[in-house]
């Protein structure tokens, strides 16, 4: 989520003196409760609680959504407090806030929603955005798509048979249904979405498992809000897609609550991490 202000008029005030400061709210208890924790594939550990999601293995972090989301944070600041203003250099603030949930958890795939939210001096209006991403838990920063689990064939015949897809490309007005994967999601990019909903780039590598239905698994997309009227707003889109071999034992184990879960028997309640920063500039 990238942050744009709104400009006004620039001056010369330096930066030379300023210091940022992060100042943590309350939103890390002493004793956070702990959602769920279970055992990753490779030996490893997930950890969900109301301070933090992690993934640990051999005592080592491998992934912290925490840290990852203060990370990010302070960069989007100071490119933020680094355009020029007409107000004193104490006067930048911005306040950043992000809710993660997990969806669903099969073999070694996480599958978070992400609830962001920020607002900051010289925003017209408070930023929000609702994603979902899934974590490869052996391998957490390399990216996971659906195309990694499932033969291209089979996801093309699922997504043609989508109403968001049927309606998307009706609008562009593309009659001849797309041959290959490929085709099709160059299709939907390029589409100008609706104000509800788009289809970004990596729209493949936003899903989670919802449920079995004999010999196929249910996958939702998350589809983000297409402009900042409906800011915060995510579209589900449902595929049916036959069960793969290599996820067959692991999908069992899910929708039994054995071996992680799926959206359908996720634990039960209101259950999110919360984790908010406030931003601020200040003279020395």
């Amino acid at each position: 989520m990238t942050l744009r202000r709104k400009q006004p008029k620039p001056n010369k005030l330096t930066r030379t003196t300023a210091l940022l400061v992060a100042v943590l709210l309350q939103s890390m208890p002493t004793l956070a409760q702990t959602f769920w924790s279970g055992a990753t594939t490779d030996g490893g550990t997930l950890t969900w609680s109301a301070a933090d999601l992690t993934i640990t293995r051999n005592n080592t972090t491998l992934h912290s959504e925490r840290d990852n989301a203060l990370r990010q944070w302070k960069e989007e600041f100071k490119e933020f407090a680094s355009a020029s203003n007409d107000s004193p250099p104490d006067s930048i603030w911005c306040q950043y806030e992000r809710g993660v949930a997990a969806l669903s958890f099969v073999g070694s795939y996480l599958s978070l929603r992400r609830n962001n939210f920020a607002t900051c001096i010289y925003l017209a209006h408070p930023m929000m955005q609702t994603d979902y991403v899934t974590i490869n838990t052996a391998r957490p920063g390399q990216p996971v798509s659906l195309t990694d689990l499932f033969p291209e064939t089979q996801l093309l015949k699922a997504l043609l048979a989508d109403k968001l897809v049927k309606g998307a490309l009706a609008e562009r007005g593309i009659r001849r249904k797309p041959q290959k994967l490929s085709q099709l999601m160059a299709g939907l990019a390029e589409w100008n979405g609706k104000c509800e909903y788009y289809f970004p780039d990596d729209v493949l590598s936003r899903f989670a498992f919802h449920h079995l239905e004999g010999k196929k698994v249910a996958v939702r997309i998350g589809l983000p809000h297409g402009c900042e009227a409906a800011r915060g707003n995510l579209t589900e889109l449902g595929i049916l897609l036959p069960i793969p071999s290599a996820l067959q034992g692991a999908l069992g184990l899910a929708s039994t609550g054995k071996e992680g879960f799926l959206m359908k028997n996720k634990p039960k309640g209101n259950l999110t991490t919360t984790i908010s920063v406030h931003h601020a500039l200040t003279d020395r």
